[in-house]
Formats: C-alpha cells, structure tokens, sequence
C-alpha cells in the first residue's frame, strides 16, 4: 500500500488503492521493461562466468598434454609382486630387467638386554643413577646419555629416544614371572652400517658387560640386502633401490635365492590415454555448454543467454580450426587428430576411437607425442600447445574476449542499474504529485459539500 495521507470521507474514494493501482501500471510501463533488460544481461554475464570456468579447465588440460614430460612417464611391472615391488620414472629407459639369487634382506639391527638383567618393574626400579651415563655409536656418530637425575626403565628409554641417536628404545614385556621387563634398541637404519655398538653402559642392565654377567641378545643381527640385477651381485643397505636400475625403484619383500624376476619398464600409455581423454572432455563440454546457451526456441521467440553472441561463435570457430587443421611439419600420417582416433562428430564434439589411439602410441609413439606438444628442437607447435596459447587469449585479464565480452556486459548491466534508479525516482514523485492532485481534488469536494449544506441551510430557514 502507498504511504497514503488523504482521506476520502467526503468523496468515498478509496485515495490509497487508486495510487497503488497508478503506481503499479507505471511501473509495468517504465520500470519493469528495464528490470527485464537488466535480467537478461545478468543471465549472459552469468553464463559467460560459466563458459570461463570450463575454458579454464580445457586450457589446465591442454597445459598437461602439450608438455613433453607428460609422454614421458612410465610404468614398471613386476613378475611376480610377492618378491618385489617397483616403480619408473620419467628418466626409465623401456626394456626389461632381471633381479635374481635374492639371499638376504636388509634388516635393521636389534639387541636386548641378557635374561640375566631384565627387571622386575619399569616405572619404579632405578637403573641409571644421577651422574651415570650411558653412551651408544650407530653409523659413527656415538650418543652420551648422562642422567641428570635418577631414572628407571621408562626413563632411560624417553632419554634415548630424545637424543635422537639414531636408535628407537622400546620395552617388552617377556612375560617371565619375576623379572620380565627388557630394553630393545633398534637402529633406526636398516644394512650392516645401522649396527648398534653399546660403547659404555654403567646402568644395572650393564649392555656392555663391564660386570662379566652382563652383555647384549640379539634380536636380530644388522644385515645389508644381497642379490643380482641382470646377473651383477649387488649389496644394498636397504630393501628399497632406487639408485641401480636407472629412473626404476624397486622394494625386495622376501629372499628367495633361486627365483629369478622380472621387472618390465615401459611408457604409461594408460596414463597418456588419459589426459588426452581429459582434453576431449574439456573441448565437448565448453563445445556443449555454447551450443545449448545458444538455442533458439521457435515457440516463445526467444534465445539462450548466449543466443547470436559473435563472441562464442568466435572462440568455437578458433578451437574447431585447431583440432580440425594438420600440424606441418609432422609424420604424414600423424599431423591431424584423426589419425590418432580423434573424430569430429555433426555437432562438432569429439569422440575418441580408443583402440585406433592404443595403436598409435604402441606403434608410433614420438609422433603421436609430437601431435600434441612444443617440440623445443624443431619449434612445432603441436595440437595442446596451439589450443593453449588460444585459450590463453581468450582468458586474458583486460585484454582476452571473454573478459572484454564481460566487462562490456557488466556495463550494459551498470547502465540499467542507473536507468532502474532514475525511474524509481520518477515514480516516487510521481506518487507524490498524485498525492497532492488527489488531496487538493478532496479538499475541494469537503468546501464544495460545506458550502452546498450552508446553501441548502439558508434556504430551509426562509
């Protein structure tokens, strides 16, 4: 309701509804055709907010796949993934490799205390007195641990953990009736170099046997990894090799002497399928996301957010020309993405012929690799170097199309913004002017109607 301040007792007119009805119909005849425009605008620069996300998910896309290092990967597979694990590098070369006569494992080293010097309790017993010290060596650095203060099992095994001397102290409980408690080091490197020397130990459990009753059980001796590559005897400290096999990592998991395993290096093609498939992807839906912001719709007469913009029809002309035109330079038959089972369907999508691109990478991999990338020797431009230079263009801050597409919506919009504000204000004393007519309009009738009941007064009394 209009903020009404005329009342119609003499008229009868209801003064506010009349307004509210005035109002209404100026505001379908002035505001709303511009509300409308501005909406329209809005839904265009919405859909070109949208149209940016997935041009820059294609140009992501493209950016993977115009890169050399993204052919380069490879994929190791083992013969027999009990024995060994592996995996390749980008610097693997293809080719297969034989580790065999696997006789022994890298293991770290571990020692505990003799029977004879286990303890009754770990919380309560002291083993190491104020001023005592207990000193380790572990790849030629040695450890001293001098008790500031008395301590007990738990004690000692949180100071030597603390030193960080490359030994990892725990407590196992051997489950013996009187004295079940016993410290176990375990180097914290595997190979025969990680070996614990106990150098001075003047605690209770006495780990370098100064007593004669004391000493160390081993647990598990320090041991380096013993096999062949390709019939070589190599030693290794550690289970996991990366540094035999060049760009190959492989993990021993068990010794097996006679065995003989093989590891297979070979190009990722599944990989490389795979970000040429996310390309595609990207290329369809930025392709079907134009198309169907585009339509026309013959019933009601009216467009797509995007319907007849010169701007879209421009960027899916420039990317069709790309994936459509043969690279020069390039193997004869591999310089167009058809050849590589890349077709271009009627609606200007692309479908991937899977097996027809499997073929080509197993049979003739560079050039396939060459389709797509900036090949740095020759200077060829490839089809994801071109389409993400394109893309870069056309995303461009100040400069690219669409950003220049949007910044021309936003002041279209801001203009209507301005021209909504201008007829409200119209409409506002528009309001007020009817307030005044109406109110003047039922002044006149209240002196009209005092001045008729005076007449018809004066004429009663005659």
């Amino acid at each position: 309701m209009a903020d009404f301040m005329v009342s119609g007792l003499t008229s009868g007119i209801d003064y506010g509804s009349l307004i509210d009805q005035l109002i209404q119909i100026e505001r379908q005849r002035k505001l709303q055709p511009l509300q409308e425009k501005k909406t329209q605008e809005q839904s265009k620069l919405n859909a070109y907010s949208t149209l940016t996300s997935k041009l820059s998910t294609m140009k992501s896309a493209a950016d993977t796949l115009r890169k050399a290092s993204t052919f380069a990967v490879k994929k190791a597979e083992v013969s027999d993934s009990t024995v060994l694990s592996a995996s390749a590098s980008s610097t693997a070369i293809p080719g297969n490799y034989t580790i065999s006569e696997i006789t022994q494992l890298a293991q770290a080293h571990k020692i505990t205390n003799v029977d004879a010097k286990s303890l009754p309790d770990k919380d309560t017993t002291i083993v190491l007195s104020a001023g005592q010290t207990f000193q380790f060596t572990v790849n030629g650095t040695t450890t001293t641990i001098t008790a500031s203060s008395d301590l007990t099992l738990e004690g000692l095994v949180s100071e030597i953990n603390n030193a960080n001397g490359g030994v990892t102290a725990t407590i196992i409980n051997d489950g013996n009736a009187t004295n079940p408690y016993r410290l176990v080091l375990t180097s914290n490197t595997t190979g025969a170099s990680g070996a614990i020397t106990i150098d001075l130990d003047e605690s209770v459990l006495d780990l370098d046997n100064s007593s004669g009753t004391g000493g160390i059980t081993t647990l598990q001796a320090a041991q380096d990894a013993v096999f062949k590559v390709d019939g070589l005897s190599i030693t290794k400290s550690s289970n996991t090799v990366s540094d035999v096999i060049e760009g190959v990592t492989f993990t021993l998991k068990k010794v097996d002497a006679t065995g003989s395993y093989t590891i297979t290096v070979s190009n990722d093609i599944d990989t490389i399928k795979s970000n040429i498939r996310s390309l595609i992807d990207a290329y369809n839906d930025v392709v079907n996301y134009i198309s169907g912001q585009s339509s026309y719709d013959q019933e009601t007469h009216t467009g797509g957010p995007l319907f007849n913009e010169s701007t879209t029809e421009s960027i899916l002309r420039r990317l069709r020309s790309i994936i459509t035109s043969a690279i020069s330079g390039l193997s004869e038959d591999t310089k167009v993405l058809a050849q590589v089972g890349v077709k271009t369907n009627r609606d200007g999508t692309l479908t991937l012929d899977e097996s027809v691109l499997s073929n080509k990478l197993s049979t003739d991999f560079s050039d396939v690799e060459n389709l797509f990338i900036y090949n740095s020797n020759t200077g060829i431009e490839g089809v994801a170097d071109k389409l993400y230079d394109e893309l870069d263009e056309f995303l461009k801050y100040g400069t690219g199309v669409v950003e220049i597409r949007k910044k021309g919506i936003q002041k279209i919009i801001d203009k209507y913004d301005a021209d909504i504000r201008d007829v409200e204000r119209q409409i506002e004393d528009y309001e007020q002017q009817l307030k005044i007519k109406f109110g003047t309009l039922e002044a006149l009738l209240t002196t009209l109607n005092t001045q008729s009941r005076m007449i018809s007064a004066k004429l009663q009394g005659q």
